[in-house]
């Protein structure tokens, strides 16, 4: 009878797989951990920005509002507004000086005119130009003599531009006029105002939209050269810092506030004006 022998094969695993699946293991979570931390560090940075730039853009509203309240309110000769408006770099608002207890601090700058006009004027809105240097005695010393305009007009466009203006030359007595001109959205642009520049020397513009919205409008002024900056107009730039955040803010202004809208005359007396009957009647007499 034959004989059969039975052999066991054992088998062992390489030595240091386990020692290599756990630092592949380890490798894994470490890279994952550093990438979620960096993550996070990165979101934080920019939250801590984030909250260090809305500061700043509140120190920079902060130095604009007191600019408009000393050209409002103190109302500088034309002369003395730069002086009294700009606190450059060197001397700017920090905490020493007593005004922003959250360390951010503010600079300003101003300009005494405006390159252009831009807007979107609304529905019977209105913005004053004053065509005038107050610096020499109301004397147009850019010599404007036109106006243009360009606006968006949509097709077929409801919307008219309203151009009215009253002039005056400085002799005694004075020589005064007044004027109006319409363009509507069909009118081809950009269209120039010419203004009567021989009987008359410093204008005062107002412009209205009639109908609809005036979008995109764009206003220049031209002399016998080319194009000049509009006077009377005073840009006041803010900046705000606070540690590696900054934000800017900037607002352009007429010099002189505008004359209410509502009318298209000013009525000036020394008497009382009473609108209707008055019970008992006005005893009171003019001078």
């Amino acid at each position: 009878m034959p004989s059969y022998s039975s052999s066991v094969i054992h088998y062992s695993p390489p030595s240091g797989v386990v020692l290599l699946l756990s630092l592949l293991v380890l490798a894994t979570m470490l890279t994952t951990s550093l990438t979620v931390g960096a993550l996070v560090v990165r979101e934080l940075k920019t939250t801590g920005t984030s909250d260090r730039g809305l500061i700043a853009y509140y120190a920079a509203e902060s130095g604009l509002e007191q600019g408009l309240y000393l050209l409002r309110q103190e109302r500088p000769a034309h002369a003395d507004i730069i002086t009294t408006l700009d606190k450059p770099y060197a001397s700017k608002v920090t905490l020493l000086d007593g005004s922003l207890l959250n360390k951010a601090y503010w600079w300003r700058s101003s300009l005494l005119s405006e390159a252009q006009l831009n807007l979107t004027l609304k529905a019977n809105e209105v913005v004053q130009l004053d065509l005038f240097d107050p610096t020499a005695s109301l004397s147009n010393t850019a010599s404007v003599n036109g106006l243009e305009f360009n606006w968006d007009a949509p097709s077929g466009g409801a919307e008219w531009l309203e151009v009215s203006w009253s002039g005056w030359k400085n002799t005694n007595p004075p020589t005064l006029g007044v004027g109006r001109q319409l363009f509507s959205s069909s009118t081809v642009k950009p269209v120039t105002m010419a203004l009567d520049t021989v009987n008359y020397t410093n204008f005062r513009v107002r412009l209205r939209a009639l109908f609809a919205d005036v979008p995109g409008l764009v206003v220049k002024a031209r002399n016998s050269v080319g194009y000049v900056d509009l006077p009377a107009r005073i840009t006041i730039t803010a900046v705000g810092e606070l540690s590696d955040a900054r934000q800017a803010l900037a607002v352009i202004v007429p010099e002189f506030a505008p004359q209410a809208s509502a009318f298209d005359f000013t009525i000036f007396s020394e008497c009382p004006i009473v609108k209707g009957a008055v019970d008992p009647p006005e005893t009171e007499t003019c001078p």
